[in-house]
């Protein structure tokens, strides 16, 4: 089947040779389009585009709906067409969503939108590359720093990609810059705590080349920290207090130990971005559906606790609230078998907390991804500002 490289290539005949196999939408009687650009200010790889679909008069009356109605939406999500785009294709982004969607989706047990189509070019076996990430990895920092510069510099043939999903826009979505309610946040790790549950320790998921493994990305990281910490540090030298540098000095020294030391904890699959722009809430339900599947890894499950809730509890949420959830995420587990003691885990939400400081400065302070509007940059900066609230008692002298 075709792939559209970009919206513009979406015409009436893909979509419905896209979704013929799909009854619901009876494309025998659909009569045209409109396509909507959705989401600008939340995703850094993707353009997602909302697919309104127009029937003929007697199919909608028949079946008391309206143009417009969800049931006649889809949702198109494909790469990007900013800069970011070379970003993506280094890291897998693409390929790895696309899989997600055709080879692992069905057998989650927690809520993902339905996949219509998952489909992309041709490309290296999975395998190869993860073999290549493995080589890659046992380099030194300043090593694997440059040979990541030059492979943004090196030419590359783009591949197609693209993703006909279900619309969730009839639930209530999540907003990062906003954060979230307690109440919201413990629906969010009942989720979580299923879905970690599911591949708890299970060996399953380190036979799949396409699911990176945590402590593989540890030096790459890094790399880039380490290339963007000056920056953040004189962009913000007014701000940061004292604790603050000596914090950020810390992970200067000892980030990749700490990654490494932290992927001996019992592994499970990872979302790697599991915060509220990738959530729909089901009120009526009480549970969630979790969007964008493009950084799928492995590793303890405390880092997508610690992302989500860095990201998500504002620096009016206190101490005694976030300890309550973390301990809500461990009863959870236990509610599916999965037993952590109580120190092991505030020890994990902790160091995860580490990694995120870790990640998220890059996201604000490099010149390889281009935060798309005003929005993106309050997203990072806010979230950079909640990491640093919570880790203002961490004692760093314990954590390795």
């Amino acid at each position: 089947m075709h792939i559209p490289g970009k919206s513009s290539d979406i015409n009436l005949e893909w979509i419905k040779s896209a979704l013929v196999d799909q009854q619901e939408f009876r494309t025998d009687k659909i009569s045209g389009f409109t396509a909507e650009v959705i989401g600008e200010g939340i995703g850094f790889m993707g353009e997602v585009i909302k697919l309104v679909l127009e029937y003929s008069d007697d199919v909608a009356s028949n079946q008391g709906r309206t143009t417009g109605d969800d049931n006649l939406n889809v949702i198109l999500k494909l790469p990007t067409q900013s800069s970011n785009r070379g970003i993506g294709e280094i890291t897998g982004v693409y390929e790895r969503e696309v899989r997600f969607y055709s080879e692992l989706q069905a057998q989650l047990t927690i809520r993902t939108p339905t996949p219509f189509q998952a489909l992309m070019d041709p490309g290296d076996d999975p395998e190869k590359l993860l073999a290549l990430l493995r080589f890659i990895n046992r380099l030194p920092v300043r090593v694997i720093g440059w040979l990541f510069w030059l492979g943004r510099k090196l030419p590359r043939a783009e591949r197609d990609y693209a993703l006909l999903l279900e619309d969730m826009s009839h639930l209530r979505a999540g907003n990062q810059v906003n954060g979230c309610s307690t109440e919201d946040a413990k629906i969010a790790l009942k989720s979580m705590a299923v879905f970690h549950a599911q591949y708890w320790n299970n060996d399953a998921i380190e036979q799949i080349p396409w699911v990176i493994p945590l402590n593989l990305s540890a030096k790459i990281g890094h790399a880039v920290f380490q290339d963007c910490l000056p920056r953040y540090i004189e962009a913000n030298k007014s701000s940061l207090k004292p604790g603050h540098l000596e914090l950020l000095d810390w992970l200067n020294n000892n980030a990749t130990e700490l990654i490494l030391q932290y992927t001996t904890l019992p592994s499970t699959l990872l979302h790697g971005d599991f915060r509220l722009d990738n959530i729909f809430f089901d009120d009526e339900k009480k549970e969630i559906v979790l969007c964008d599947w493009q950084t799928l890894s492995h590793g303890p499950g405390a880092l997508d606790l610690a992302y989500f809730l860095s990201a998500s509890m504002d620096n009016n949420a206190d101490e005694v609230t976030v300890t309550q959830l973390i301990e809500y995420y461990r009863a959870q587990l236990a509610n599916h078998g999965i037993q952590i003691d109580r120190e092991t885990l505030e020890w994990a939400y902790q160091a995860g907390m580490l990694i995120i400081l870790h990640r998220v400065i890059p996201a604000e302070y490099q010149d390889m991804l281009e935060l798309v509007g005003d929005r993106g940059h309050q997203l990072a900066i806010t979230w950079i500002e909640r990491v640093l609230q919570k880790l203002e008692h961490v004692e760093l002298d314990e954590i390795l």
